[in-house]
């Protein structure tokens, strides 16, 4: 299969599988997927973060993920 087809199925398993040991793709695939981004003053690290938005609240942070991430502020 195509690996653009991969990614947008998330069958990020069988796109390592693909890839192999090619360090320079695994490094472009996640700087893609998970890398920084530096928009004017700003710079912003994508973190997948798998749970509705809705409860997330910076005063209660509920899980050690959380409160890890408020703690890099």
């Amino acid at each position: 299969q195509n690996v653009n087809k991969l990614l947008e199925k998330q069958d990020y398993g069988n796109v390592l599988r693909f890839i192999g040991n090619d360090k320079y793709l695994l490094d472009r695939l996640s700087l893609w997927r998970f890398g920084v981004q530096d928009k004017s003053s700003e710079t912003r690290v994508r973190i997948p973060y798998y749970r509705n938005l809705d409860p997330l609240n910076p005063l209660v942070p509920l899980r050690r993920t959380e409160r890890h991430l408020l703690c890099q502020c």
